[in-house]
């Protein structure tokens, strides 16, 4: 349940700065408690870490302030024993989440029967799939149309 709540105060950020919250969802929750987020960054995130911890930490502690309902202050836990004990962060589930989808989108197409059989008849090979967009759009209706 902690880590819902800590998503949606990740997401009240983007709401005012998406930026600043996008570095935020690098950091791991070690912490959360009445007027004090505790993060840990991963060593490789020290860009993130740098933009919440220095020059936007004022503006993220005022909008998880302004989520939370009490001034917020962000603490930076550097240990690597904590970073390594949290869980890990939205960016890199997010991120496990992608290349998971990913690989069964490729499985499928590599698969896929008309795929399959116009490789064979064009004596072909798949080398590479690259998914393009996330998630389909739905069609508009085209406003011409008269419908």
């Amino acid at each position: 349940m902690r880590l819902d709540r800590w998503r949606e105060a990740v997401e009240s950020v983007r709401d005012g700065s998406p930026r600043h919250a996008k570095s935020l969802s690098f950091g791991r929750l070690v912490g959360l408690r009445p007027g004090e987020v505790v993060l840990a960054f991963p060593k490789d995130a020290a860009f993130h870490r740098a933009t919440v911890t220095g020059s936007g930490r004022a503006a993220v502690e005022q909008s998880l302030g302004a989520y939370f309902g009490r001034p917020t202050r962000i603490v930076d836990e550097p240990s690597d024993a904590a970073c390594a004990a949290a869980p890990p962060s939205f960016a890199e589930l997010d991120s496990r989440a992608r290349a998971d989808r990913e690989k069964g989108v490729e499985a499928k197409v590599r698969a896929h029967p008309a795929v399959r059989a116009a490789l064979r008849v064009l004596g072909g090979e798949i080398e590479h799939v690259q998914v393009l967009e996330r998630d389909r759009p739905a069609a508009e209706p085209d406003p011409d149309d008269g419908a």
